[in-house]
């Protein structure tokens, strides 16, 4: 394909990118979500949409299989080989739009690359595996586009009734399209656009002044002004009985696959309330507090764990964790920041900077050497969060500490400074990359 262009349209192509990048450098962007309303699609259109992402899956995975998978061009492939339950190839054409051809190919090209990068760093990799299913297609900038109040135009549907298009409105009529994706989830189809809104246009948010410490539990997370976060919903009757049911089912048959379809809906449902919860705390907290310090807590380990597992499993820790994680990378530390799991905060006294040994039940917090008590464990260790997430920020971003006084905790810091460096390599690696 490069081939066939000339200098002066692969000229005109590099300019064009290089444009937008710098562009890109001055706005926002932000993802909106956009549901496929069911109920006005006809049946071949809803037909068409499986075949879709069935397309994708053997397009992925044939290119798996290939020794060489960059020799793969989009535009040259007519045709992919499949396999039925009885492992007989079939040939099939492909039909659908070759932006989401493309999509498929670039998604490929994109693992193994970073494969390549990750192999690169010294971490230790495997290869690229055949797939079940594709569930999210790229659409590229430009063939996503709004048709009016409640419809879109994306390749292959020119007409497609949506909900959730009311969201742009609090951009304004500055903001850009960006890239989409086609996505299909058990409640349904989505399309989700990147919105790019000048930096100038965003609100401006008042400065408060203020910084809290989080400690993560189980089950609950504490800051350091006192207040406790807590989110805990365990499986619900209709998830149970939908189990129950499942279990007498013939496997494979068709009950068998609309039961199972049933279960991750209800799922789903599940996911989505605990995320709509923590997206609540973290809006909370970025409104009332300039900067949020938290630690890279084992909660994989916790999870693992028979002591915590189901507290783990049915509360929002996990959620938060990772959208502050997302917030540290997007913002290099500066609305979020996060201290290296290493840290003895709960243990650590603040007062005469000596690591005490306490009790898993132990719940008020009492140091053996100077004598100090500084009430709850849990709020005492967001204090001490925020305190050395101070201090480490501090010499990071190369600005005053704002909590006062860290050199008592100075033995702590050196102690722990080469897993914080890595900490911190790691994720404005992770920034500079996206």
């Amino acid at each position: 394909m490069e081939s066939k262009r000339s200098e002066a349209t692969r000229n005109r192509i590099s300019a064009s990118l290089k444009a937008t990048r710098e562009k890109r450098m001055h706005q926002e962007k932000r993802v909106v979500l956009l549901k496929v309303n069911k109920s006005t699609l006809s049946a071949s259109d809803s037909d068409r949409l499986g075949r879709i992402f069935a397309e994708a899956k053997w397009v992925r995975n044939s290119i798996v299989a290939l020794d060489d998978a960059h020799s793969y061009k989009y535009d040259e492939h007519k045709k992919v080989v499949h396999y039925d339950k009885d492992k007989n190839a079939i040939t099939d054409d492909i039909t659908m739009p070759s932006v989401y051809h493309r999509g498929v190919v670039d998604a490929v090209f994109r693992d193994i690359s970073n494969l390549a990068k990750a192999k690169a760093k010294g971490i230790e990799v495997g290869k690229l595996h055949f797939v079940k299913s594709v569930d999210s297609i790229d659409i590229k900038t430009g063939f996503v586009k709004i048709k009016g109040s409640e419809m879109i135009s994306i390749p292959g549907f020119p007409k497609l009734r949506v909900y959730g298009l009311g969201q742009l409105k609090r951009y304004g009529d500055s903001c850009e399209f960006a890239d989409g994706k086609l996505i299909r989830k058990p409640s349904g189809y989505y399309v989700a656009i990147t919105v790019c809104i000048d930096k100038d246009d965003m609100p401006k948010r008042a400065k408060t002044g203020k910084a809290v410490g989080l400690d993560f539990g189980p089950s609950k997370i504490t800051t350091s002004d006192g207040e406790v976060f807590a989110y805990y919903e365990e499986e619900t009757e209709r998830l149970r009985f939908l189990e129950r049911k499942l279990s007498r089912k013939k496997k494979g048959s068709t009950r068998y696959k609309r039961c199972l379809m049933q279960i991750r809906v209800e799922r789903e449902k599940a996911y989505n309330r605990k995320k709509d919860a923590a997206k609540k705390v973290i809006v909370d907290l970025m409104e009332r507090y300039d900067t949020v310090y938290f630690q890279d807590e084992m909660i994989a380990s916790w999870h693992a764990s028979p002591s915590y597992s189901g507290r783990v499993q049915h509360s929002f820790v996990g959620a938060v964790k990772a959208l502050l994680m997302g917030i540290f990378s997007g913002t290099n530390g500066k609305r979020a920041f996060c201290i290296q799991r290493g840290f003895p905060t709960t243990k650590l006294c603040c007062t005469c900077g000596e690591v005490n040994s306490i009790g898993r039940f132990q719940r008020e917090f009492y140091c053996a050497y100077c004598e100090s008590e500084e009430g709850d464990r849990d709020v005492h260790a967001a204090e001490t969060i925020k305190k050395l997430g101070s201090a480490i920020r501090a010499q990071w971003l190369d600005e005053p500490c704002v909590e006062g006084d860290s050199s008592i905790l100075g033995g702590v810091l050196e102690r722990y400074r080469k897993g914080q460096d890595r900490l911190m390599k790691r994720r404005l690696s992770e920034t500079a990359a996206s």
